[in-house]
């Protein structure tokens, strides 16, 4: 598996572009709003992006969707409980930097236990809650790496620091649900 990790935008949001050795197929988890660079990025390494992966609905995470979406035609996958955070600038965090940020539809969304798929990778979807209310974890066991977005932020497992995420934190315990040997 080849992961080029860009470390973009306002916010220093971590988007993985992923692939499968030796394939053109690409997933890219995550769009922060410097969309230019992405794409440049994609286009440097010859990629398709087949799927848009959203951890979570925050607006550093979303902030892309829409120009890579059109861009790409990559197909945008979120979890099922984020899908409210698209469409509302409130719950997205966005509206608070003076910002009215929507994004389009997801074309699925995941629950736990679901797996998205693309050429020999199969990533697991671990539902991990604390940081927004329906925040996900992508897990390639094959691999041995889970690409978590924010669940581990800064100095906090669960990074519960928005009022959208009043609900009950992501607990260690769920670690036992996989142990990687890296983390993206």
């Amino acid at each position: 598996m080849q992961i080029h990790t860009l470390s973009l935008g306002m916010f220093g949001v971590n988007n993985y572009l992923v692939h499968a050795d030796g394939s053109t197929k690409a997933i890219l988890i995550d769009a922060c709003e410097d969309t230019e660079s992405i794409l440049r990025k994609i286009d440097q390494l010859k990629l398709e992006l087949v799927y848009l992966i959203n951890t979570h609905g925050h607006g550093d995470h979303i902030a892309g969707n829409e120009a890579i979406v059109k861009a790409t035609g990559a197909k945008l996958i979120i979890g099922e409980k984020e899908v409210p955070y698209l469409s509302d600038p409130s719950l997205n965090l966005s509206m608070f930097m003076g910002v009215h940020l929507t994004s389009p539809p997801p074309d699925r969304t995941l629950r736990e236990g679901d797996t998205v798929s693309l050429d020999n990778l199969n990533f697991e979807v671990l539902f991990t809650p604390g940081h927004s209310s329906g925040h996900i974890t992508l897990v390639e066991r094959a691999q041995n790496i889970a690409f978590v977005g924010d669940v581990i932020s800064g100095k906090a497992l669960g990074g519960q620091i928005f009022p959208a995420a009043r609900i009950k934190p992501w607990k260690p315990r769920s670690v036992k649900k996989f142990t990687p040997s890296r983390t993206a």
